[in-house]
């Protein structure tokens, strides 16, 4: 009766590690689902062959919470480790109280029934492979945990066959899960031509137009990665991260760029006022990438513009004089209206526009919540009869288009100057060239190329079309090759005479020298400097400023960019950038991994002290002799 009740009560806690398990996974999951508005609690859906590599909700609306507002990553394997360990600690905690039992085994089956069940109707689960997949997964796992409880008849269990049946049951999912996601993925991300040529020449025109600090150079809108300036050199806006800065992404934005992932991936953006503003003195222009499809070859190859731009560090108006917030609430709806706050000076016209479709019809609005009318994509890419974008705008202005949600091509045809001649000097001015923003066509005019998507994982950046014309009237054909959206004031009309006089002010009063070294930009102004000194870097966490030898400070925000106050007695700024919450990770780590020390070298002294102290021996204890043992009468016998 006793060994019964040992034995109840070694089952019990094994029970109870079972039931928190199945609790803790579903409860798990079931959140995830509800955060992310997954199915059932919303419109999207995820795969269940493989819950270690497939899992996302999670954690993917939650990452920004921890890593300072960064945009972050939403693919199906991003940060699966952290639900795989949850689930690892569940698991131990329930196999180390022996193998489970045939109740705790059909629990954790009904759960796992239960989520293939609910999930079936995920697009992801319509592949021929991933229910069979999943069922033959499951089946590998239960014969693994089956095999741990078997023993053999010579009374050893069959441990070496359990957890080889695991190991392959684990390791065979994986690789075909991963084989099928890195094949679906390979189709729909960006490809890039390998290291060649291409690349080479590139290169070297980044390093002979080179002037940094003096000012930057843009490896071009035709992208050879997602990081150039780290393969070909330069200082562009391009850049890649699963952590890419939700200021960046945001200011980028807001002044007609585009990106790629999500916003993860920014990409340059081949304008004039922001090639001012960032300080872009020279621009490579590529071909298109043989490698990729979406656009055409041009029969162009790699040039270089160059423009005549302020410093790095320029001094503007104090803030208090601002119409309104100078943060990134500052900005507006027209990327034009916020370049020019950036810049500080009145330079686009933006016009009324007629948006007609390729029938000549006024387009019908957007009907998914994206701003903009649509225009459908045309039945064959030489169709006479394309959607246009007509307006009038002041001869000779530099005219963009902004269309974030365009996907094909748009091209300036009344109206329109050429390549040649007076606009071809223009060009230059503009910085334009056959970058994969505008290409050249047979006729020296430029061809903007857009790409975007819906659901939206990418939008297209502003471009640039050509010049107005002398009549002032301009025409643009668009050549979508899917239904796109071309949003109101979506065309701007630069006047460079504006330009080239805002450019001068900010050279007479931007910094006389410049220097960067590591995390430190050190400017040197002219003397008695009153405003703020506005550094053309994005105002991540992190950066500390100091006038002169002013204590450091952090540093205020200029729509987005990194800004010091200047009281008229500065003649020079430093800003270093440190990592937000290095000293603070540093000292939890540190305290972490002295707890853990001290914990180990606890139990390490209290098994030395147990080993080494004397085993106390229980006193001997006597038996009584039953009745009819002899030797008690004798005892008996002899007392008397």
């Amino acid at each position: 009766m006793k060994q019964k009740t040992r034995s109840a009560a070694r089952l019990r806690p094994q029970g109870k590690a079972a039931l928190f398990a199945a609790v803790f996974t579903v409860a798990v999951l079931c959140a995830g689902d509800a955060v992310a508005r997954g199915y059932p609690f919303g419109p999207r859906t995820r795969g269940v062959n493989d819950l270690g590599n497939q899992y996302v909700p999670f954690h993917a609306h939650l990452w920004d919470l921890p890593h300072g507002g960064a945009d972050g990553g939403l693919l199906v394997n991003r940060q699966a480790f952290v639900l795989c360990a949850l689930l690892v600690i569940a698991a131990w905690h329930s196999l180390s109280y022996g193998v489970p039992g045939p109740r705790a085994l059909g629990a954790a089956g009904a759960v796992l029934a239960l989520v293939i069940v609910v999930a079936s109707g995920s697009e992801r689960t319509t592949r021929a492979f991933t229910l069979p997949l999943a069922l033959l997964a499951a089946a590998g796992a239960l014969g693994g945990l089956i095999l741990l409880g078997l023993r053999r008849r010579d009374g050893r269990p069959l441990a070496v066959l359990a957890v080889a049946l695991l190991v392959c049951t684990q390791f065979g999912e994986a690789a075909v899960t991963a084989a099928a996601d890195t094949r679906l993925r390979l189709g729909h991300m960006d490809d890039y031509a390998p290291w060649g040529a291409r690349q080479r020449a590139q290169s070297a025109a980044i390093a002979e137009a080179d002037g940094w600090p003096r000012h930057r150079t843009d490896p071009g809108r035709e992208q050879t990665v997602g990081n150039d300036p780290l393969l070909v050199g330069g200082q562009g806006a391009q850049y890649y991260s699963s952590l890419t800065s939700d200021v960046l992404s945001r200011t980028l934005t807001a002044l007609g760029g585009g990106w790629t992932s999500r916003g993860r991936s920014a990409q340059s953006l081949d304008n004039a006022v922001t090639d001012v503003v960032f300080s872009v003195g020279a621009r490579v222009h590529s071909p298109p990438d043989p490698h990729q499809n979406w656009f055409p070859q041009d029969g162009s190859g790699v040039t270089v513009t160059r423009r005549d731009v302020p410093p790095l560090v320029t001094v503007r108006p104090h803030t208090d004089r601002a119409d309104g917030p100078t943060d990134l609430s500052g900005f507006g709806a027209s990327p034009y209206r916020n370049q020019e706050l950036l810049l500080g000076s009145r330079v686009y016209t933006v016009p009324r526009l007629t948006v007609r479709t390729a029938a000549g019809k006024p387009p019908s609005p957007s009907d998914d919540g994206r701003p903009g009318v649509m225009v459908g994509p045309l039945p064959y890419a030489s169709a006479p009869k394309k959607p246009t974008i007509t307006g009038g705008c002041p001869a000779g202005a530099e005219l963009y288009l902004w269309a974030p949600h365009l996907s094909g091509t748009a091209r300036l045809t009344d109206g329109a100057n050429s390549g040649t001649g007076a606009s071809a000097s223009a060009s230059a001015s503009a910085g334009s060239g056959s970058g994969s923003g505008s290409g050249s066509g047979s006729g020296g005019e430029l061809t903007g190329r857009f790409r975007s998507d819906q659901p939206v994982t990418k939008i297209a950046p502003m471009q640039r079309l050509g010049t107005v014309g002398d009549s002032g009237q301009f025409r643009i054909e668009l050549s979508p090759d899917r239904t796109s959206l071309v949003p109101d004031g979506a065309v701007g009309c630069l006047d460079t005479a504006r330009l080239r006089t805002a450019v001068a002010g900010l050279k007479a009063t931007g910094a006389t020298s410049v220097s960067v070294e590591d995390g430190t930009i050190r400017a040197e102004l002219p003397a008695h400097s009153t405003g703020i000194a506005d550094i053309a870097a994005p105002r991540i966490s992190g950066w500390r400023c100091a006038a002169d030898d002013a204590p450091a400070l952090p540093a205020k925000n200029h729509y987005g960019l990194i800004a010091v106050p200047l009281y008229g007695s500065a003649s020079s700024v430093t800003c270093a950038f440190h990592p937000p919450g290095l000293r603070l990770g540093t000292a939890v780590g540190a305290v972490s991994l002295s707890a853990t020390l001290l914990i180990g070298a606890t139990g390490l002294v209290r098994r030395r002290r147990e080993r080494a102290a004397p085993v106390p021996v229980p006193p001997a204890t006597t038996r009584p002799a039953p009745d009819d043992d002899p030797t008690a009468h004798e005892r008996l016998t002899t007392a008397r």
